[in-house]
């Protein structure tokens, strides 16, 4: 099991410090299989990523 202590307000604070910063692209790892994912968390979870 992945446990991670980053939740997603801290994700969306440092993506916008990256681009206050001039940062010109930031990479992010997704993850899918994970214990209790479904196509459709992962959806959300993709939609949510690409929104960013």
């Amino acid at each position: 099991l992945i446990t991670r202590g980053q939740t997603w307000d801290h994700t969306l604070t440092a993506m916008r410090q990256c681009r206050d910063l001039g940062f010109e692209g930031v990479n992010l790892d997704l993850v899918y299989g994970l214990p209790g994912q479904t196509m459709d968390t992962f959806k959300r979870t993709l939609e949510s990523t690409l929104e960013l």
